[in-house]
């Protein structure tokens, strides 16, 4: 689970600096792209 969560989290970075909004976009994607199609199958 701590490998998926680094993946996503990380995943929503919009450059190698700093970014203090990575967090919540990546919770947004999870939420919008990865959970609700998961519920649908």
């Amino acid at each position: 689970m701590p490998y998926i969560f680094g993946l996503v989290h990380d995943s929503r970075r919009l450059d190698k600096g700093t970014d203090p909004e990575h967090g919540p976009r990546a919770a947004a994607f999870y939420n919008v792209d990865v959970a609700q199609p998961l519920l649908w199958t």
